[in-house]
């Protein structure tokens, strides 16, 4: 869920543009060292040759920002059991996104969980551990 103060509208738009003019066109660059504080993780995903190790391309960044889009205007319908977690450092998806969602989902029955200094994949973490034992805690009482 994108955040709308994370994103500059100016970029979006211009974003926009560029999908349809040059939609393969490589527009945001994803920094492999923001997955993970975890060196070993963040050198294996850019040794993997099956991971697409280039920018997102400007079609790909404008479908994602349409999508959060219609996301948002839906999410009060959201009524499942909700476990929502972030890492406060995460510097690929904004955090704000995770509290919005939160915060407007409809479901009756949700957890936000901020882990502090935690970067996007919260499972390749050094702490993944703890971060596992709190997932399975919340499965267990769901």
């Amino acid at each position: 869920l994108c955040a709308d103060e994370a994103v500059s509208p100016l970029l979006v738009s211009f974003g926009q543009l560029v999908s349809r003019v040059f939609p393969h066109l490589y527009f945001y660059p994803l920094k492999a060292s923001a997955l993970s504080r975890d060196k070993a993780v963040v050198r294996a995903y850019r040794d993997d040759p099956l991971v697409f190790n280039q920018p997102v391309r400007a079609r790909t960044a404008s479908a994602v920002v349409d999508a959060s889009r219609r996301l948002r205007q839906q999410i009060t319908h959201l009524r499942l059991p909700l476990l929502i977690v972030h890492g406060s450092a995460d510097g690929i998806a904004p955090v704000a996104g995770s509290e919005y969602l939160y915060q407007h989902a409809g479901s009756p029955d949700k957890t936000l969980e901020i882990y502090p200094e935690h970067f996007h994949e919260l499972h390749n973490e050094p702490e993944q551990a703890a971060f596992f034992d709190d997932v399975l805690a919340w499965l267990d009482d769901h």
